[in-house]
């Protein structure tokens, strides 16, 4: 009963408004989320229910399906393998086969940054699905530190060891975006990499300019500026495509995808989605991007798709924002959109300029 007042508060009404505001939340069919004016109840303090369930299952396959009702979950990271997972079956073993204090210590690590899901995962493969237990952190660490060095000494099944592969070595089983993650080039990520440079000549100058920057490892910040680009798209095409085969053969298949050509490939893909305007279009994701940079990307190509339905009242207040302006409405458009553009290739360095962040809102 204590739980349930901080959580949900006395009034046995209080669920039923904070649901219905949830609801209220969701984005109608052109992506824009209604706005509505801040109810009072959130300005009472309670005790956040992932707190009081932070440690258990059922919690994160709620966060789950929140995330993938309001479109943040990307699906795209099949590509992708967590290298530290990679480590485990490198770690050094005893003579019987179990792991060393040291490597138990390591691979205790490795454990602690796995999801509860995944942690209930490994504690039922250790105990061969025999043992009972909370599905909490501390009974699921508790079981799997003391069943797997017995486990790693017995194992000889081939099955075994991919099913625990395959955990240790996905993106989605840790909780951590601070990962050491890898893009293994193969047949698979080759062939999208292919089709993403035959389709280098249907990009502006703009996105090529980006991709070049990727390449370069150039740092850049988005400029709210009236002077257009000029450059020659033929040629920033060739060379854009020579410096992605170099990279490529370079490194050669079953090698990691270098992180600023995988940077320079997804600039093609957010370049298709602004242009498609569709936010979950199915692609090969070659660069991970955290969950704090695809919100902002989400909410850059909100606001990108936005400014075609600006009328002069909104231009007003964004002029102040962007801190100058033009009496040339279409060209002030043009230009808001560019430099948002520009915002949306750079999501990946980190927060955006307050006055993108503050557009975007606006635009909202």
């Amino acid at each position: 009963p204590t739980n349930c007042a901080l959580l949900f508060g006395s009034s046995k009404h209080l669920p039923k408004k904070k649901r219905k505001w949830l609801r209220s939340l969701i984005p109608r069919e052109d992506g824009l989320i209604k706005p509505i004016k801040r109810p009072k109840f959130l300005k009472d303090a309670y005790l956040a229910e992932s707190y009081v369930r932070s440690d258990e299952v059922s919690c994160e396959k709620v966060i789950a399906h929140v995330e993938k009702c309001f479109d943040f979950q990307s699906d795209g990271y099949s590509h992708h393998i967590v290298q530290d997972g990679l480590q485990f079956f490198k770690l050094q073993k005893g003579k019987d086969g179990s792991l060393s204090p040291q490597g138990l210590a390591d691979m205790q690590l490795i454990i602690n940054k796995l999801s509860n899901e995944a942690l209930h995962s490994v504690a039922n493969i250790v105990t061969h699905n025999r043992v009972s237990f909370e599905k909490t952190r501390p009974a699921m660490n508790k079981i799997i530190e003391d069943h797997l060095p017995q486990y790693l000494a017995n194992l000889r099944d081939e099955n075994d060891m991919s099913q625990l592969s395959h955990i240790l070595t996905n993106s989605f089983s840790y909780r951590s975006n601070a990962l050491n993650i890898a893009t293994p080039i193969s047949p698979k990520m080759l062939s999208s990499i292919n089709q993403a440079l035959n389709v280098l000549g249907t990009l502006t100058i703009q996105s090529l300019v980006a991709m070049k920057r990727k390449l370069d490892e150039i740092s850049f910040t988005p400029k709210f500026s009236f002077v257009p680009r000029i450059s020659r798209k033929a040629h920033m095409v060739t060379v854009i495509r020579k410096q992605c085969n170099k990279m490529i053969s370079r490194v050669g298949e079953s090698g990691d995808l270098p992180k600023n050509l995988a940077k320079a490939l997804s600039v093609v893909n957010l370049y298709r989605k602004q242009e498609l305007k569709c936010m979950d279009i199915s692609q090969a994701e070659f660069f991970p991007f955290s969950k704090k940079a695809i919100f902002l990307q989400n909410d850059v190509l909100n606001a990108i798709w936005s400014i075609q339905k600006l009328k002069k009242g909104d231009l007003k207040l964004l002029r102040p924002i962007l801190c100058q302006g033009s009496n040339d409405e279409m060209l002030f458009k043009t230009t808001v959109r560019r430099y948002l553009i520009d915002c949306l290739f750079e999501c990946d360095q980190g927060d955006l300029p307050d006055e993108a962040s503050d557009a975007s809102t606006s635009k909202n």
